[in-house]
């Protein structure tokens, strides 16, 4: 149980230094915003810090014309924070199982914090501020913490299907291939119960697939 806290906190932790460092830079920006439009700075021939408000509120927003509409996108952002929170546990579920290591929730930390910033942006009824300017694309802080997600998501399915298909081809064995295919859709729902369910059950589960 302690341990279990210990790591809720580190992750606790993490999210309100992300706050911080996007918050920081934020109003850096914000300070320099006339001089920055004026004069960008340069970091690379792909990159530079160039201020611009997204009026839209979001990239979806923008893409769909719907604009900014600030209940929607508190509504939006909360509904993302569900979803993460579901992820989290899916993953935290399907890491103990095949003894994968906790730094991987890291990872739901970063969209998190973005998710998190976000939700305070909008209830404070202003622009996003972004700044990082890539050309066709210009993100903010958050939006960089969203696509670590992303990526950090498919680095972490590598190992995750090296272990799942090393435990399954031992398993499976013999089976015939639609009986290899009940076998995966259980196991998968093993683990989507896993993610809604009290931690304190996941042993019970677990020890019907050992």
């Amino acid at each position: 149980m302690m341990e279990k806290f210990k790591n809720i906190k580190v992750n606790l932790i993490v999210i309100v230094i992300l706050v911080l460092i996007a918050g920081l830079m934020e109003v850096v920006v914000y300070s320099h915003f006339h001089e920055l439009r004026e004069s960008p700075i340069v970091l690379s021939n792909f990159l530079r810090i160039y201020p611009i408000y997204n009026k839209n509120g979001s990239w979806i927003h923008g893409r769909l014309g719907i604009g900014y509409i600030r209940w929607l996108l508190i509504f939006e952002n909360v509904i993302i924070l569900l979803m993460l929170f579901f992820l989290y546990r899916f993953m935290k579920a399907y890491g103990r199982f095949f003894h994968m290591s906790i730094l991987w929730l890291h990872l739901i930390d970063f969209a998190y914090a973005a998710t998190i910033y976000r939700i305070v942006t909008h209830a404070r009824g202003t622009f996003t501020l972004d700044y990082l300017d890539f050309g066709k694309y210009i993100f903010d802080f958050p939006d960089l913490y969203l696509y670590t997600l992303i990526l950090g998501v498919q680095i972490w399915l590598i190992p995750a299907l090296i272990k799942y298909y090393s435990y399954r081809n031992a398993k499976v064995k013999g089976l015939s291939f639609i009986k290899k295919q009940i076998w995966d859709f259980k196991i998968s729902g093993m683990f989507f119960k896993a993610a809604v369910i009290p931690e304190s059950r996941w042993e019970a589960e677990f020890k019907l697939w050992r």
